[in-house]
C-alpha cells in the first residue's frame, strides 16, 4: 500500500514538473515573439478575401508594396475569394499568432459570420485589429429603362410600383448586399434581392434591364458608369467623391439614413502580440501617410484612413457589428 501511495504522489510530481518546464517555456516564447526588434525575419502573407484586380486586392498590394520595401521582406498576397469572405476570414482566425499571417478584411467579415447559423470563426473574438486602411463610398446605380433621374424621383417611382423591382449585389452578406438593404430601409421601399458571383454578370443584366438597380463601391461602379449605359444618382458618403463630382451624396437627397461606406483593414489572428500590432499599425500608417499612396486610393475612389490605430479599429469594428446585426434583425434575415 505505501508502495503505491508513493508511486503515485511521484507521477504527480512529474506531471507538475513537466507541465511547469512547458508554462515557463511558453511564457519565455510569448514574451520573446512580443518583442519585435527582430521581426519581421521572414516574408508576411496578406489573405485577401476577394479576387485579383478588385479594390480590395489592389490596395493591399500597394500597401504591400511599401511594407515590402520598408521591412525588406516580401509581402505576400494571398486571394482566397468565395463564400461571401468566410474562406479568408477563417483562414485568417485559424492562423498562427505569429504576425505572419494577416488579412485586409471588409464588412463581408462581419456580415457573412452574422448571415450564418454555425459560423466557422467570431468575427470580433477570432481576429486582433491592426489599422483601418481606406473607407470607400458606395453609389446608387439605376439601369437606363428605369425612371427617375434623381434619388427622389427614383424612390417615389419604386413605392409606386412595389415589389416590381430588384436589386443586384455580389453575393449574400457582401458590401453591395448591405448596402443595398440600408438604402432600400431608408427610403422604404420594398425589392427583391438578386445575388450574383460576379460584377460582370451584374452589369451585363442591369445594361439588359433584367436588374434595375444596385448599390455598389465606388471602383466596381466607376468601370460602368463610362460607357453612359447606366446613371448614378448618388454617393452613400458624407461628401461628394471627386471623381463623381457632380453626383450629389443622400443627404443632399434627403436621404441622409441612406448614408453607407465599404472599409477595408488589416488584421491578425486574436492572440497576436500587441507589440507586433502596434508596430505594424505604424509602419501601415507610413504607407498610408506616403503623398504617392494616398494619390493611388484617392485615384480609385477611396480615402485612405491616416489615423487609426488597433484600439480605434477594433471599436469600428464593433460598431459595424452592432449595426449589421440590428440590420438583419430588423430584415427578417434567416441565419443560413
Amino acid at each position: 500500500m505505501h508502495t503505491l501511495v508513493a508511486s503515485q504522489l511521484l507521477r504527480r510530481v512529474r506531471r507538475r514538473l513537466v507541465l511547469g518546464v512547458c508554462c515557463g517555456l511558453f511564457a519565455a516564447a510569448s514574451a520573446a515573439l512580443a518583442q519585435p526588434g527582430d521581426y519581421p525575419n521572414r516574408p508576411i502573407r496578406i489573405i485577401v478575401p476577394l479576387s485579383p484586380g478588385t479594390a480590395n486586392d489592389n490596395f493591399t498590394r500597394r500597401l504591400g508594396d511599401g511594407l515590402t520595401k520598408m521591412y525588406k521582406q516580401q509581402i505576400v498576397v494571398d486571394n482566397r475569394p468565395g463564400a461571401g469572405g468566410l474562406i479568408a476570414s477563417t483562414l485568417l482566425a485559424r492562423a498562427s499568432p505569429d504576425g505572419y499571417t494577416l488579412a485586409m478584411l471588409g464588412n463581408p467579415h462581419i456580415a457573412a459570420a452574422l448571415l450564418r447559423a454555425d459560423p466557422p470563426y467570431r468575427p470580433l473574438e477570432d481576429v486582433a485589429p491592426i489599422a483601418e486602411v481606406a473607407v470607400i463610398p458606395n453609389v446608387l446605380v439605376v439601369a437606363s429603362g428605369v425612371p427617375g433621374k434623381s434619388v427622389q424621383e427614383f424612390v417615389g417611382y419604386a413605392k409606386a410600383n412595389p415589389g416590381k423591382l430588384n436589386f443586384a449585389s455580389a453575393g449574400i452578406g457582401t458590401s453591395a448586399h448591405l448596402a443595398g438593404e440600408i438604402f432600400n430601409s431608408a427610403a422604404g421601399i420594398h425589392s427583391l434581392h438578386v445575388p450574383y458571383r460576379t460584377v460582370a454578370d451584374v452589369y451585363s443584366d442591369a445594361v439588359s434591364g433584367q436588374v434595375h438597380y444596385f448599390v455598389f463601391t465606388l471602383p466596381a461602379a466607376l468601370p460602368m458608369l463610362r460607357d453612359g449605359k447606366l446613371r448614378a444618382l448618388a454617393v452613400t458618403s458624407p461628401k461628394r467623391s471627386a471623381l463623381l463630382r457632380d453626383i450629389p451624396t443622400m443627404a443632399e437627397s434627403n436621404l441622409a439614413a441612406a448614408e453607407s461606406t465599404a472599409w477595408i483593414g488589416l488584421a491578425a489572428p486574436a492572440g497576436t502580440p500587441r507589440a507586433i500590432l502596434a508596430r505594424l499599425c505604424e509602419d501601415t500608417l507610413s504607407v498610408l501617410r506616403a503623398s504617392d499612396t494616398a494619390k493611388f486610393f484617392e485615384s480609385q475612389g477611396a480615402e485612405p484612413v491616416t489615423d487609426t490605430s488597433p484600439e480605434r479599429f477594433a471599436r469600428a469594428m464593433k460598431s459595424e457589428y452592432d449595426r449589421y446585426a440590428k440590420l438583419i434583425r430588423d430584415l427578417g434575415l434567416k441565419p443560413q
